[in-house]
């Protein structure tokens, strides 16, 4: 998997994570991906 990754045959992935196994009711994750970062300078 690195190596396809560094290879770039892998551009990305996401896991699927079981709230119920690691003891929380809600688990949320967001991702934002910004064409030019550089036009958001508040953007954290």
């Amino acid at each position: 998997m690195k190596k396809m990754q560094d290879h770039g045959v892998i551009a990305g992935s996401f896991l699927t994570i079981n709230p119920q196994k690691i003891d929380y009711d809600v688990c949320t994750f967001l991702g934002f991906f910004l064409g030019k970062g550089s036009r958001y300078k508040d953007a954290i």
